[in-house]
Order: C-alpha cells, then sequence, then structure tokens
C-alpha cells in the first residue's frame, strides 16, 4: 500500500512539472492569437455584399411559362404522322 501511495505522489508531482511549461506555452499562445485578431479588428472593412449586377433579369411576367415541345413522331403511316 505504501509503494502504490509512493508510486502517486511521484505521479503527481511529474505531472505538476510538466504542466507548468504547458501552461506558459498556452498563455503565449493566447496572447499572440489575442495580439493578432485585435489588430485585424481596428483596420477590417464590413463588406454588405450588395453589388450591382451586370446581367439584367428579365422579369417573370415577360417569360412564357409554357414551353411545352410534343415528341415528334417518326416512322409512322401518313394518318398517324404529326406535322
Amino acid at each position: 500500500m505504501e509503494e502504490l501511495q509512493k508510486a502517486c505522489e511521484t505521479l503527481a508531482e511529474a505531472w505538476n512539472k510538466a504542466l507548468e511549461p504547458m501552461e506558459k506555452l498556452a498563455k503565449a499562445l493566447n496572447d499572440a492569437i489575442g495580439r493578432m485578431y485585435s489588430s485585424k479588428e481596428e483596420t477590417h472593412k464590413i463588406r454588405t455584399g450588395r453589388k450591382h449586377k451586370s446581367v439584367k433579369r428579365v422579369p417573370d411576367s415577360k417569360m412564357s411559362t409554357y414551353n411545352y415541345m410534343p415528341a415528334v413522331k417518326h416512322n409512322l403511316p401518313y394518318q398517324r404522322r404529326n406535322f
């Protein structure tokens, strides 16, 4: 039981020693990224996406909605052909 307790204590100490550099690295990265994004916000333009279209669209009222073309039947006798 004592060996297990000692192993847990050494594991906790090793974890704490390994955690300190990670915290410093995380803080440094957070500061660097924070400075990078804060500098872009000052000079960033807001784009609305509204532009004039070069091609004008035909209104729906001028377009024909009936565009059915019947299939042409070939090789039929004279009485059944559609001309």
